[in-house]
């Protein structure tokens, strides 16, 4: 049911949630709250468990990370513990919504179907170039898909080969193989988009 009211009014959908992610910079902390919730429930009811969880782990480390750099930057300038927590834990539920937004975007439609939404919206301000959007959004979202499938995996077999590694080398082993999975795709997707003639207008009618 859920699934084919969101097929009926995708567009409407794609804009909202990418226009999310601007506007819960400037909402007071209570009404992130109810978004946060809102957005949980949304993605649960998506019943996608098997890429939810390959989502949500790069998701949860992604937000660990910006929430305990406000910690750390905050206790740095002389905030006080309390406050600074405070600080990161308003960060870490901002960024929670805008990953719930992005969570939501790709698992309910392709990258290519977002792409060619978005393009589709700006047709008739750009009729010329709305075409070329569509295909740099398609890149940049096919990037990012490929680097959240493939980071559950990629932890997996560092745990499983490299468990003994002290945690720096594990992180710096981490960060080297996904540049390699990330240029490794460069190619690929340079490939697809030619055979699939994605950098002709006719493409994306």
């Amino acid at each position: 049911m859920i699934v084919k009211l969101v097929r009926r009014h995708s567009r409407a959908l794609i804009w909202t949630l990418f226009g999310l992610g601007s506007v819960i910079w400037h909402l007071p902390l209570g009404a992130v709250s109810i978004v946060a919730v809102l957005m949980l429930a949304g993605v649960i009811s998506l019943r996608k468990w098997g890429v939810l969880r390959q989502l949500a782990s790069a998701y949860v480390f992604f937000t660990l990370l910006w929430a305990g750099g406000r910690v750390g930057f905050g206790l740095y300038n002389g905030m006080e513990f309390n406050q600074a927590v405070w600080l990161g834990c308003d960060l870490a539920l901002r960024v929670s919504v805008i990953a719930a937004s992005g969570a939501s975007l790709l698992l309910l439609f392709s990258p290519y179907e977002i792409a060619r939404e978005v393009g589709l919206s700006l047709r008739k301000v750009s009729p010329n170039h709305y075409w070329k959007l569509s295909l740099a959004l398609l890149v940049m979202l096919s990037f990012i898909h490929t680097a959240m499938l493939s980071w559950q995996t990629l932890r997996q077999t560092i745990q499983m080969r490299a468990g003994k590694l002290h945690v720096y080398e594990r992180i710096r082993l981490t960060g080297w193989a996904m540049l390699r999975l990330l240029s490794r795709q460069t190619w690929e997707r340079a490939l697809c988009i030619a055979g699939r003639n994605l950098d002709r207008p006719e493409a994306w009618d």
